[in-house]
């Protein structure tokens, strides 16, 4: 509806004109925004008594419920809902933000403080850790950047997401629980308890082998020697 400040033809074909202009811009955005939000739109939270959203599909089934355990043992224990999340891409938007506003999403106002969530982009070769005021008051940013450069990145490197992600797990849990700082005891890595093993460098591993085979002949060689000559020999120093 006009509002016409004057009653001349002029100023009501003004206001109409401006009237009409404010409408299609109304209409305009009524069907641009939704498919902005549509666009926009991050993973849906894990579902009840569940902390673990694997869109990349990059956590074993041993992994998956060794991290659900510290997180459900944290939240119980300490009112820290501790959670992780791993996609392909983001699709162009930065990690960091990425993170922050899905830990936000996934938690109401009442708990956002107490949350932390770790999204790794598996095709974006991209991981982070987002933070809650609350959790940012038991661990620094010193060790979010350590479990970076020391357990995420190189297990992911070798493809180990879900053991990158279990380590990280319980840096962060006894941290917030303020014990010992998590060494990596392999007695407590689930898939080393079930035999599986890791990679190594096949390189170095040929190069022991043939320096114990070296060593082996050289002992023999001297113990050898020593059999034959020692009567005409004598070894090493001595005082006479």
């Amino acid at each position: 509806v006009a509002v016409v400040a004057a009653g001349n033809k002029d100023d009501f074909t003004l206001v109409f004109f401006h009237d009409k202009e404010t409408i299609m811009k109304k209409l305009f955005l009524s069907i641009l925004l939704p498919l902005v939000l549509v666009g926009a739109q991050y993973p849906e939270p894990p579902g009840k008594d569940q902390y673990i959203v694997d869109e990349a599909q990059i956590i074993s089934t041993s992994y998956g419920q060794q991290i659900t355990d510290i997180c459900r043992g944290l939240e119980e224990s300490k009112g820290i809902k501790m959670q992780v999340l791993t996609i392909l891409s983001t699709n162009g938007e930065e990690i960091g933000p990425f993170a922050e506003n899905v830990r936000l999403s996934w938690a109401d106002d009442t708990i956002k403080d107490n949350t932390l969530l770790i999204v790794v982009s598996k095709e974006d070769h991209a991981v982070t850790t987002s933070l809650g005021e609350k959790v940012g008051g038991f661990i620094p940013q010193s060790t979010v950047d350590r479990v970076r450069r020391d357990v995420f990145i190189p297990n992911f490197r070798e493809g180990n997401y879900g053991r990158g992600i279990f380590w990280a797990a319980r840096i962060y849990e006894r941290d917030i629980k303020g014990t010992e700082d998590a060494v990596l005891d392999y007695e407590e890595d689930p898939e080393i308890k079930e035999g599986k093993s890791y990679s190594v460098d096949q390189d170095a591993i040929d190069c022991c082998v043939k320096a114990a085979c070296l060593f082996g002949w050289w002992m023999w060689w001297q113990d050898l020697w020593d059999h034959d000559h020692h009567h005409h020999h004598r070894h090493g120093w001595s005082d006479d």
